[in-house]
């Protein structure tokens, strides 16, 4: 069988991707750095600064979604990394009325500003992530690395940045070796995400 331009379908079905090892290494990142798995760091951040409500409530919109994800993907028997746009809508729409539901959640129940802000930044990106992939298909990986890497912008947490700048590099070569998206929509994922999660929460927090 040649791997050259192997399909998800068939990956997911138990089969290795491609015999060489940066294929296998590349799967591996794309599957464990998914975006629910970034999204679960990001809402860890409000702990760090003694918000333990916080984060408890952003880990559990992180595993709402993933549990719809997985009844999803299992119901309409696509692949995990749901490589059809279409494929990806419905659970786009998820994740956005999630995390608002999560960051409304918040408020009332008087989390940080900072763990509602989060959620209320992810919630906008879902949405925005929707519009855009109704006609373009962009890097939800690369987004969401993008999403940390505004986070410890904003945060001005120089040195985990600097630890998280390689592992956000290695998920868009991931997508890339995979072929799963082109530059210019790796590029202005992780890009996009950077700057939506730089903006808002400078935004949200600032007006507080």
């Amino acid at each position: 069988m040649s791997w050259e331009r192997y399909s998800w379908e068939e990956s997911e079905r138990g089969e290795r991707y491609g015999p060489a090892l940066a294929d296998r290494v590349a799967y591996g990142l794309s599957l464990v750095l998914n975006p629910l798995t970034v999204e679960g760091l990001a809402v860890l951040w409000p702990w760090t600064r003694g918000d333990v409500l916080g984060s408890l409530l952003g880990l559990t919109v992180v595993g709402t979604v993933l549990a719809t994800a997985l009844a999803y993907i299992r119901a309409n028997d696509t692949d995990v990394f749901l490589t059809r746009k279409e494929d990806r809508l419905p659970l786009i729409a998820v994740g956005g009325a999630c995390n608002g539901a999560g960051a409304l959640a918040a408020r009332l129940l008087d989390a940080s500003p900072l763990a509602s802000a989060i959620l209320l930044t992810y919630a906008l990106a879902c949405l925005i992530v929707y519009l855009v992939t109704r006609r373009w298909k962009i890097s939800i990986h690369a987004s969401s690395a993008g999403t940390l890497i505004g986070l410890l912008c904003y945060a001005g947490d120089w040195g985990l940045l600097t630890a998280w700048l390689p592992v956000a590099g290695a998920v868009c070569w991931a997508r890339l070796r995979m072929n799963a998206h082109t530059l210019d929509q790796i590029v202005l994922g992780t890009a996009g995400g950077a700057a939506l999660t730089y903006c808002s929460l400078t935004l949200l927090l600032s007006a507080r």
